[in-house]
């Protein structure tokens, strides 16, 4: 056993403020919709709600590892080897997550908003051209990005499987999001939605799916029974 109860506590409390920052940027998105027009999703960027957005869900990067650490670590009697690649693959997660997110929020949303505020009609089109390509890097990274969270999840899953009780809770959290994950980057990469779930799950039902599976791994954080060191 490596977490104690004051870790787990902080832990759930991680994952309860994952879901109001979650929620925080739902509510961003609906108040600043994207509108398929690269300029003006770009200058929208730079609007106060999305600086504030991108803040938030840059530091929870740090909570969320955190919050996968002390998963992958409560019980660290067995499997050791599958819970050390289990967090292996939320550590890249979360580190691809810091790398995009920090760029998008000091690079793209700070200094290159602000450099085509001010600059002249011939000099705004290199950092259309900016945006653009960075788009594109953006979606090549998230491959490798959902791929290693998909990996955690999957071994996560396979850990709980059989297990019963409150231990259930964590095996359905990682259940939902390995096959939310798998149909995403099949849509994304494969072009291939099947019956349109993936755009229903990563796009309508994704806060609820948030709400719901964090909701839960905070339950489990604060109800599931401490392990004994083997």
């Amino acid at each position: 056993m490596i977490t104690n109860f004051r870790i787990r506590m902080a832990a759930a409390v991680v994952a309860i403020i994952y879901i109001l920052v979650q929620t925080f940027q739902w509510w961003v998105f609906a108040k600043v919709p994207e509108t398929g027009n690269v300029i003006t999703d770009f200058l929208n960027g730079g609007n106060k709600l999305n600086i504030y957005r991108s803040w938030l869900m840059l530091l929870s990067m740090f909570g969320l590892l955190y919050l996968f650490f002390t998963i992958c670590f409560d019980d660290f009697r067995q499997d050791k080897g599958w819970r050390i690649l289990a967090f292996s693959g939320f550590f890249i997660f979360c580190l691809l997550e810091l790398f995009i997110r920090s760029i998008e929020l000091f690079f793209v949303q700070g200094y290159l908003v602000d450099t085509y505020a001010t600059a002249n009609s011939a000099d705004r089109e290199p950092i259309i051209k900016t945006v653009t390509s960075l788009q594109q890097v953006w979606w090549a990274l998230y491959f490798p990005l959902g791929l290693s969270q998909l990996l955690g999840s999957i071994i996560l899953a396979g850990l709980y499987l059989k297990s019963m009780g409150i231990d259930r809770l964590i095996k359905v959290v990682f259940i939902i999001n390995s096959c939310r994950l798998f149909l995403r980057m099949l849509d994304s990469y494969l072009d291939i939605n099947i019956l349109g779930i993936s755009t229903l799950l990563n796009n309508e039902l994704y806060l609820p799916l948030v709400i719901i599976m964090f909701g839960l791994k905070a339950v489990w954080l604060v109800k599931s029974p401490l392990k004994e060191p083997s």
